[in-house]
């Protein structure tokens, strides 16, 4: 995250950003997170690289695998899946199942690391928009759309941890 954040840390410092400075204190707030680098993770573990025939899953798209916490790689397949429109309870419910299913076949699960990770998910991919297109009206909007989901993700575990 450091090259992403030090490639858009000016621009974003030069513009008028709605959500700039919860964007910056978040940003600040995963520099101070010390997580194990405890599996070989994905990287980029969205539903996009899952291909899922009847009842298996099987993961493509191992260009960006590195050695990393866990949590990063359920940050990413939660992120993509959850339907954040669902009411709260029904998500609590989804992430319950999740995190049961998860640990029928791994002992490495805690919430509080999964909300940093979340955290850093959601920087990443803001970041990477910002590099790649920009701050103009539409990624701004986006921005906007990303940090909601971020933070009803943050309320909802939170309450849940």
């Amino acid at each position: 995250m450091n090259h992403l954040w030090k490639e858009v840390e000016h621009p974003i410092q030069s513009i008028e950003l709605k959500i700039k400075k919860q964007l910056v204190e978040l940003i600040n707030e995963c520099f101070n997170y010390k997580h194990k680098s405890n599996y070989d993770i994905q990287s980029d573990l969205g539903i996009w690289n899952l291909l899922i025939n009847k009842n298996k899953i099987y993961l493509i798209n191992f260009g960006e695998v590195r050695k990393g916490n866990n949590h990063f790689d359920i940050a990413a397949i939660l992120s993509s899946t959850l339907k954040m429109n669902d009411e709260d309870y029904q998500i609590i419910t989804n992430l319950n199942e999740f995190r049961n299913g998860y640990l029928k076949h791994y002992n490495d699960f805690d919430w509080s690391i999964l909300r940093e990770n979340l955290n850093l998910w959601f920087i990443r991919g803001m970041l990477a928009l910002i590099i790649n297109q920009g701050i103009n009206q539409s990624t701004q909007v986006l921005l906007e759309k990303i940090m909601d989901q971020r933070n009803k993700f943050d309320g909802i575990l939170m309450d849940h941890i």
